[in-house]
């Protein structure tokens, strides 16, 4: 099985911060009960099975360290991994609660082979001020017990111009950590980042970003340097523009919107979400086989989404000949700007064979 089925599982919406580009609305608290925990990963399971699919959760929130079953539903995996399913698992985190008992009961778990720990400024000022006063000491800290431990360690920056001038020094920083995976996402703007909309990166300011960390990403690839930049993502920009470069050239703008194909969130009331970046209800698994939901026409509009694309994407070859590598950007991004998410990224800096600002 070398093709991967992804649920991302909001286990709360209960968090122990209030970031200021948060996509979460101000909602009632609310946990996922074990008996629909159970239910849904063994649906999912049962479905990646069927498939011929390795499952993955990543199990999120919220703040998943919140929730108090978070151990037993740790424990389910595990035995549904001791059982023959083909699962691996990830936990998304703010760090602020990760501590030396927390890893330790991580490391118990071999299905968890991934943290992933959200780090928004390599200063505390620039930090603290997105995530609150008191969160930088405690979220480093957390790394830095993650890295010395057998688990995969990844760091996540959401970029934006609170913290772009920080965004460059993020590669030497995650080298200092010791962690394994360096992972620069782009301000969503709805949910609490809707009031953060002219706060988002230039198409200018987010090309030059990018196209460092490529040419970082290359370095430490060829000199054996241990630290992934990752790179094949969907909200990772065109930087590379020549129609006519190598393919292994144009790879490296990163990918096209995976909706409706290997990837889906849920959350904690079982409403089905194409990605947790992209607020639309297409089902609810506690009621709705998985194969019945991935039916629906909205993700069928995605896979084939580099023909539906709108505005100038209709004639760039990133969404021809070329769609593999883009696509028209991210759609969760233009969803956010626009309420469209056919409508091109409001960052893309690919300019019809120009690039912008020049």
């Amino acid at each position: 099985m070398d093709e991967f089925l992804v649920m991302q599982l909001g286990i709360t919406n209960r968090c122990n911060l209030g970031c200021i580009h948060c996509y979460e609305e101000l909602q009632t608290p609310r946990d996922m009960t074990s008996q629909h925990y159970t239910t849904i990963v063994s649906k999912f399971l049962e479905t990646a099975d069927i498939w011929g699919k390795r499952a993955v959760v990543w199990l999120t929130g919220g703040e998943p360290l919140v929730h108090p079953d978070l151990w037993n539903f740790v424990g389910f995996l595990q035995e549904q991994k001791d059982s023959g399913s083909h699962l691996s698992a990830f936990i998304l985190t703010n760090g602020v609660l990760m501590d030396e008992r927390c890893v330790s009961y991580l490391e118990k778990y071999p299905v968890v082979t991934d943290v992933q720990v959200s780090l928004d400024g390599t200063s505390e000022s620039v930090h603290e001020a997105i995530r609150g006063k008191g969160t930088y000491k405690k979220t480093v800290d957390a790394i830095k017990l993650l890295s010395a431990s057998k688990l995969k360690v990844h760091i996540h920056m959401v970029v934006s111009k609170e913290n772009l001038v920080e965004a460059y020094t993020l590669p030497e920083v995650g080298l200092t950590l010791g962690v394994d995976v360096l992972t620069v996402t782009r301000l969503v703007p709805f949910g609490r980042g809707k009031a953060m909309r002219e706060r988002m990166i230039s198409p200018e300011e987010m090309r030059s970003l990018y196209l460092m960390l490529s040419e970082k990403r290359d370095e430490f690839e060829k000199n054996g340097v241990n630290l992934l930049i990752a790179r094949n993502r969907c909200d990772w920009p065109v930087v590379f523009y020549r129609s006519d470069l190598p393919q292994e050239q144009l790879a490296k703008n990163g990918g096209h919107c995976m909706i409706g194909n290997n990837h889906f969130a849920v959350l904690e009331d079982g409403t089905v979400l194409p990605c947790r970046r992209l607020p639309v209800p297409i089902g609810n698994i506690l009621h709705q086989d998985l194969r019945e939901i991935f039916d629906h026409p909205l993700l069928w509009q995605f896979r084939r989404k580099h023909t539906l694309m709108k505005g100038k994407c209709r004639l760039c070859v990133f969404s021809n000949h070329l769609w593999k590598y883009c696509s028209g950007g991210a759609s969760c991004i233009s969803y956010g700007y626009y309420e469209d998410s056919f409508m091109p990224d409001p960052q893309c800096p690919y300019l019809m064979g120009k690039e912008a600002g020049h």
